[in-house]
C-alpha cells in the first residue's frame, strides 16, 4: 500500500509525463508552421524599425527646415548654415570637381553648347533685363539665352539691345498679373529639355558676377537656389535633360495649373519626394546669395571675405520713397554697386542669345 506522500509523488510525475506527451505531439503536428512564424516576426520587426526611421527622418527634416526659417537676414548664419551639414538641404559645398571641367569648356565654346538659359521679361523690367545682360557680358561668356517678353512693349525694347539678338517669334501681348506666363516659361522649359537641351532658369532681377556653369556638375537632376523666406527659390535653378528631370517638369506644369506660384509647387513636389528618383542639390547660398542676406549690412559685413557667384535682387525693405518693388530694386542695385546699364551698346556674339513672346 502506496504512502499518501508516495501517492501524491506519483501523481505529479504523470502530471509532468502527460503534459510532455502533449508537447511533444503538438510539436510533431505543428512543426512545419514555425519557419512561417518566425519568418513573420523577422518581417514584422523590420517594418516597425523602419517606420521608427521614417518618422525620426521626418522630424530631423522638420527641425531643420525650422532653422532655415529662423536664419532669416543671416544673423545666425554661419553657425545654421554649418549645422545644415550640406547633407539634409542637398548641399554640395564643393565648387571644385574634375566634372566640373564640363561646363567650363562647353562654356567657353558658346556655338556648341549643349544647354539653354531661359529667362522673363515684362516692359517694366526691361532696365533690369539689360542690366542682367550686361553683368553676364563682363565674364566675357555668352551662353545661348532665350527671353520670353511678357508684351509687345518689352518684345520692341529688348531687340534693340544689340544687332546680334535675333527675333524667333512676332510678341502676343498678355494682361498683367497673368500667371499664365509662368505655365508658358515651364512649358518651354520642358520643350528644351525633350530635346536634350540642358536649362537654366535665371530670373532677370538677378546679378551674374561670376561664371556660375562650372557649379553645375554632373551628380543631380536640378540645382535650386535657396533663401531664408521661400526656402527653394525657382528664381535660379539648373536642370538637366535626364528622365527624372523631364518627369518631374511635366507634374510641375499639371500641379502649376492649379496653384498661382510656381515656389510653392517646386518645395511642394520636392518636400513630397513626389519624383522619388529625382535628385537635386541646393547651390551654395554663400555663393549664390539670396538679397535676403546681400542687402542686410550687418550680413554683408561679417562676410566680406565672401565671393558672390550670383545674387538675386529679392528680399528688399520697401521705403515710403519708393515707387514699386521695381523702383526699390533698382535703386538698392545702384546703391551696392551691382548696376551695369550705361551707354555703350551690347556686344553679344551673333547667333548666341534670341527672344520668343509668350503666345
Amino acid at each position: 500500500m502506496l504512502m499518501p506522500y508516495e501517492y501524491m509523488k506519483m501523481q505529479r510525475l504523470q502530471s509532468i509525463r502527460r503534459k510532455s506527451l502533449i508537447f511533444r505531439t503538438l510539436l510533431q503536428r505543428w512543426a512545419f508552421l514555425m519557419p512561417v512564424v518566425l519568418i513573420g516576426v523577422f518581417v514584422i520587426g523590420h517594418v516597425l524599425t523602419k517606420q521608427q526611421s521614417v518618422e525620426v527622418h521626418h522630424v530631423q527634416k522638420k527641425a531643420m527646415s525650422n532653422e532655415e526659417v529662423n536664419t532669416e537676414y543671416g544673423m545666425h548664419y554661419n553657425t545654421a548654415y554649418e549645422s545644415m551639414d550640406r547633407v539634409g538641404l542637398g548641399i554640395d559645398g564643393s565648387s571644385t570637381s574634375e566634372s566640373n571641367d564640363t561646363y567650363k569648356s562647353t562654356i567657353n565654346n558658346e556655338k556648341e553648347s549643349g544647354f539653354t538659359v531661359l529667362a522673363m521679361s515684362s516692359y517694366t523690367y526691361v532696365d533690369m533685363t539689360e542690366n542682367w545682360l550686361r553683368s553676364i557680358e563682363t565674364l566675357h561668356i555668352y551662353p545661348n539665352i532665350t527671353i520670353i517678353a511678357t508684351d509687345l512693349a518689352a518684345y520692341n525694347e529688348l531687340t534693340k539691345f544689340s544687332d546680334s539678338l535675333s527675333l524667333i517669334q512676332a510678341p502676343t501681348p498678355r494682361k498683367p498679373g497673368d500667371r499664365s506666363y509662368t505655365h508658358f516659361r515651364w512649358k518651354y522649359v520642358l520643350d528644351l529639355l525633350q530635346r536634350n537641351q540642358d536649362v537654366l532658369v535665371s530670373d532677370v532681377d538677378t546679378v551674374w558676377l561670376e561664371n556660375p556653369f562650372p557649379y553645375f556638375w554632373n551628380r543631380h537632376d536640378i540645382f535650386i537656389s535657396w533663401n531664408p523666406v521661400s526656402k527653394r527659390c525657382p528664381g535660379l535653378i539648373f536642370l538637366r535633360s535626364t528622365q527624372n528631370t523631364i518627369q518631374f517638369v511635366t507634374e510641375f506644369i499639371n500641379r502649376l495649373s492649379k496653384e498661382d506660384s510656381d515656389t510653392k509647387v517646386l518645395n511642394f513636389m520636392i518636400d513630397n519626394q513626389v519624383i522619388p528618383t529625382l535628385t537635386y542639390s541646393i547651390l551654395d547660398p554663400l555663393r549664390f546669395i539670396s538679397g535676403w542676406f546681400y542687402f542686410n549690412d550687418d550680413w554683408r559685413t561679417r562676410h566680406a571675405n565672401v565671393s558672390p557667384v550670383v545674387i538675386h535682387a529679392n528680399g528688399i525693405n520697401m521705403t515710403s520713397k519708393d515707387a514699386d518693388w521695381h523702383d526699390a530694386q533698382v535703386k538698392h542695385l545702384k546703391k551696392y554697386g551691382l548696376w551695369f546699364n550705361g551707354n555703350a551698346k551690347l556686344t553679344w556674339e551673333a547667333g548666341t542669345a534670341s527672344f520668343v513672346v509668350a503666345k
